[in-house]
């Protein structure tokens, strides 16, 4: 689906203000965080 995002923290209440900045930066301009690659699905692969 587009146009919905989910953002998932452990630390949530250490994190939210700047996870929630970047996140809400990266919706918005389209580019990725270099702050959050070590945090996104695909580093299980």
């Amino acid at each position: 689906m587009t146009g919905r995002h989910v953002a998932f923290t452990h630390s949530g209440a250490t994190l939210g203000l700047i996870a929630g900045e970047l996140l809400a930066d990266e919706i918005v301009t389209g580019e990725r965080s270099p702050l959050l690659e070590a945090f996104r699905p695909g580093r299980f692969q």
